[in-house]
């Protein structure tokens, strides 16, 4: 199985549990159409550092990123797009109960790691810097969501390998993060060509070869 397909199978079981049933398939339906960009990155990040790093775990670190993130992007979404006072304030009030599950099952996947406090700290900066834009006091560029996720991603997967996160990598992450930390993120085949190498150079990790595919 490829790791694409892991972390999707891992982001539908992570949303399994929750009733009704309506909601949880508004949730899987959500997260069947996205860009697995960060949480690919963060089993990839994982997986260069310490490549016998379990698929599974890696999967589920990199789920509670991409869970985080795409429960902010939903919120942004809201935010610009959607209205609760034009005659759609229920589905309003649905999206904005499924961002706030979202956000809190990646809190959950990433409470008892070394990255729990940067993923609260890059919910609050989101939260700062919408309220500017309502403002308009945000100068186009000077925040992306996405770049925030990008690092992340690159720290989390770097902490489940090496129980640390190196300064070289976070600086590696928040490079990466300008070159790919855009709106829309770009999927993993296109944003992440050539990582695997670059996180190890920095990292001064194993010797530059190819991570073995996860065998079932």
């Amino acid at each position: 199985m490829t790791e694409v397909t892991v972390v999707r199978e891992t982001l539908e079981q992570s949303v399994a549990d929750l009733h009704p049933p309506a909601f949880q398939n508004r949730l899987q339906t959500r997260l069947a159409d996205v860009s697995l960009t960060p949480a690919v990155l963060t089993v990839r990040a994982a997986r260069a550092l310490e490549p016998s790093a379990d698929m599974d775990a890696c999967a589920l670190r990199g789920a509670g990123v991409q869970l985080t993130y795409e429960g902010l992007r939903l919120t942004r979404s809201i935010l610009r797009n959607e209205r609760w006072d034009d005659g759609n304030a229920n589905s309003y009030y649905l999206d904005l109960l499924a961002a706030a599950v979202l956000v809190s099952r990646g809190y959950y996947y990433l409470a008892d790691t070394g990255v729990s406090q940067e993923a609260v700290e890059a919910a609050r900066r989101f939260g700062r810097y919408q309220t500017y834009a309502q403002n308009g006091e945000l100068a186009d560029g000077e925040y992306s969501l996405e770049a925030d996720f990008v690092a992340l991603a690159v720290n989390t997967g770097a902490d489940l390998a090496l129980q640390t996160v190196p300064p070289s990598v976070t600086a590696y992450g928040e490079s990466l993060a300008r070159d790919i930390g855009s709106e829309p993120l770009a999927g993993p085949d296109t944003a992440l060509e050539g990582v695997d190498e670059r996180i190890r150079s920095f990292a001064g990790g194993p010797d530059a070869t190819e991570v073995d595919e996860y065998d079932e």
